[in-house]
């Protein structure tokens, strides 16, 4: 009896330890990799999306008995668990208020079509292109220093927002993580009037979806002029709570729009 009492207590201490919540470490190492899946999910669905209206499109081109898909817009999301992304940020040479949805990547003012970053020198002429502040003779953007979080301290009004913000407070081994999740959706809309070719700096620069350029998918008597070009760009915020190894939303704000950080130039 005493034995069978005894193996039961063993038994008891090694279920309890076994239902002992995972560090908070380790919960958060797969909480970042389930919120990876996640935003890598709905682009995938995305391209799946882009590829069925693509095929559709060109089966309406080559047989006019079959309708064209109805709508060509689809979404695309940018998320990196350890990014940031910049709001409030006024640009050196306009002075515009910014939203940075790419605070690292190189790119050129909305408003006045300069690097937000660098300060001219004075009774620079910012009407002249290619400036020679901002672009080379080639044509390229200048290279940019490493942009951090560093980078905006100290600037006025400039707000730097973690993808990834991980409430203490409402976090343990027990309680699982609780966190404010950060991302960028921008929406692509189909542009059948874009009838004259795009030169090789706009397809780069620009925000143009090269996979509907009309060059390829289709006899060249089907193809018909035209692309996918960014529409709006928005930033997304979700609570996400991640507990047994299951991540939940909690509560999601509303999109908040932002001016598109890259722009089609005819230069």
């Amino acid at each position: 009896m005493r034995l069978t009492v005894s193996v039961l207590a063993l038994l008891g201490v090694v279920a309890a330890v076994g239902c002992k919540p995972e560090p908070v470490g380790k919960q958060e190492d797969r909480f970042r990799r389930e919120l990876r899946r996640y935003f890598n999910t709905l682009n995938a669905e995305a391209q799946a999306r882009k590829d069925s209206l693509r095929k559709d499109q060109i089966a309406s081109q080559m047989n006019p008995a079959l309708l064209p898909p109805t709508g060509f817009t689809y979404s695309t999301w940018i998320f990196d668990d350890k990014g940031f992304i910049v709001e409030n940020l006024n640009c050196q040479t306009c002075g515009n208020r910014l939203a940075l949805t790419a605070p690292s990547a190189e790119y050129l003012c909305k408003s006045c079509g300069h690097c937000p970053y660098k300060t001219h020198p004075p009774n620079t002429n910012i009407l002249k292109f290619p400036c020679e502040t901002c672009i080379g003779a080639g044509g390229t953007l200048k290279e940019l220093p490493e942009v951090t979080r560093d980078t905006f301290k100290g600037v006025k009004d400039a707000l730097v927002l973690d993808m990834v913000e991980i409430d203490p407070d409402r976090t343990s081994a027990e309680k699982g993580i609780r966190a404010k999740v950060r991302y960028v959706r921008r929406t692509w809309i189909y542009d059948p009037r874009g009838v004259v070719p795009l030169s090789e700096r706009t397809v780069n620069k620009a925000s143009i979806d090269t996979y509907w350029i009309p060059t390829e998918g289709a006899e060249e008597k089907y193809r018909k002029p035209g692309f996918h070009r960014q529409e709006e760009s928005y930033i997304g915020e979700i609570d996400f709570l991640f507990k047994g190894g299951e991540l939940i939303e909690m509560s999601r704000k509303p999109e908040e729009p932002v001016r598109p950080w890259k722009d089609i130039r005819a230069h």
